[in-house]
């Protein structure tokens, strides 16, 4: 099976939505800047999502995404013609503010988006506190509509990740491929990630700041395909996910999940080249069964890899019962969820008050088990606790394991010492205590 193109997927999504009926949704709002309206700000559909049922196409490959609008000199705004079945994550991008990104929202609800946008000006900031850029494609093209993140924004004095307090969070490139991020401290340098439709996600580090532009390349990627099967048979309607294999050190992160269609057939496009991935179908899909995580290297830009025909096997059964604290209980709503290490799979349970569970079946290997029970911690008696994490048992699997009792207290478990034992290979929880 040949691996599609971005391009020969978006004519699928075209064929089939003309087939299946005439779009009828549209999505109206308003953009406005402490509470003035916005005029001539650009509202752009990014990504969609089904409403229902599973997506068998990437988030950014529906014909939908790349629509866009203007907005009037009453800040607002109208999308007509979109595809009813699905929801839409929108940009929202105006001269001299913070370009903006909305969760996914659905059009059938009627509700007006409003967004507010935060002014900005890169121009009036020291040069040390702004990061410039430029995304290009691989002939040297602007690349307009891209997404830049900064991932870590790195100070003389140590940095920050993920959403930190001064730091933009997103800027999105002009017609020219133009972007600026900026910190409210000097800074020595940015961790930044480009995401653009129709390109694969690719990351850039340490990028000083300055009035040097930098040029960031980035390519559409590799493919990669294969058919969910069990006993030979196709398993339709399953979602399949592509993650970073996080284990071989620094990676460009990246996470796509589709779902497998009638032949069981799956295709990722846009895989970023020069790192490995794990494959794995959803557990809680396959109703019964699992696919053992399967690495895959993607070497190079353009190259098609075929993973063949990915079995569902059978897996291993974990079961057991979450002891309560002395004198406690196991809180209402608590669950406890088990997952497979650097798979970005696994099974959640939820727990009664004597504390029981059983977990499906899953692959054999390295696993976590993670409580979420208000007012209650996994206490460190248990010889699998993960220290790092309060929450946590950490180990191996490789066989059906019954009867795991995991020990809990209402004190919050201390925090990790240097010679705190290491934990233990083999998956376990307390022993020598009544069921």
């Amino acid at each position: 099976m040949r691996v599609p193109a971005l391009a020969a997927i978006l004519a699928l999504t075209t064929l089939v939505r003309v087939l299946i009926a005439e779009p009828a949704a549209t999505l109206r709002g308003r953009v406005d800047s402490a509470g003035a309206p916005v005029a001539g700000a650009t509202v752009m559909v990014y990504r969609a999502f089904p409403i229902t049922g599973v997506a068998y196409y990437c988030p950014s490959c529906y014909l939908d995404c790349g629509r866009r609008t203007r907005t009037d000199e009453h800040g607002d705004w109208t999308i007509e013609g979109l595809d009813d079945t699905l929801k839409f994550e929108l940009l929202v991008v105006a001269k001299g503010h913070l370009a903006a990104r909305t969760v996914a929202i659905n059009p059938a609800k009627g509700m007006p988006v409003e967004v507010s946008l935060t002014p900005r000006d890169p121009e009036a900031l020291p040069p040390d506190r702004v990061v410039r850029g430029r995304v290009l494609d691989a002939a040297g093209e602007p690349v307009e509509g891209a997404i830049v993140v900064p991932e870590m924004v790195m100070t003389a004095t140590g940095g920050c990740g993920g959403l930190c307090d001064g730091l933009d969070p997103l800027d999105v490139t002009d017609e020219d491929g133009r972007f600026a991020l900026t910190y409210k401290e000097p800074i020595v340098g940015m961790n930044l990630s480009v995401s653009a439709r129709g390109f694969a996600r690719t990351c850039f580090m340490s990028r000083p700041p300055g009035a040097h532009v930098h040029e960031l390349r980035v390519g559409e990627g590799a493919g990669v395909a294969g058919r969910l099967v069990r006993d030979g048979t196709p398993v339709p309607g399953v979602e399949v996910t592509l993650v970073a294999d996080q284990s071989g050190g620094r990676v460009c992160f990246d996470r796509q999940v589709i779902a497998t269609d009638e032949k069981g057939g799956f295709a990722f496009a846009g895989v970023l080249p020069g790192q490995r991935y794990v494959l794995t179908a959803s557990t809680s899909q396959l109703g019964g069964g699992c696919t053992p995580p399967r690495v895959i290297g993607v070497e190079r830009e353009g190259q098609e890899v075929e993973v063949g025909d990915v079995a569902v096997v059978r897996g291993v059964r974990v079961s057991g019962r979450v002891l309560p604290p002395e004198g406690g209980r196991i809180p209402p709503g608590a669950k406890l969820s088990l997952s497979v290490a650097n798979a970005w799979d696994g099974l959640t349970v939820d727990l009664g008050e004597d504390g029981a569970f059983e977990f499906g079946e899953a692959a054999p290997g390295e696993f976590s088990i993670s409580l979420h029970a208000p007012g209650i911690f996994v206490s460190h008696r248990n010889p699998s606790a993960d220290r790092l994490n309060e929450n946590m048992l950490v180990g191996r699997i490789d066989a059906d394991l019954r009867g795991l009792l995991i020990e809990t207290t209402t004190k919050r478990p201390p925090r990790p010492r240097h010679d705190d034992p290491p934990v233990p290979p083999e998956l376990g929880g307390i022993e020598g205590r009544a069921r």
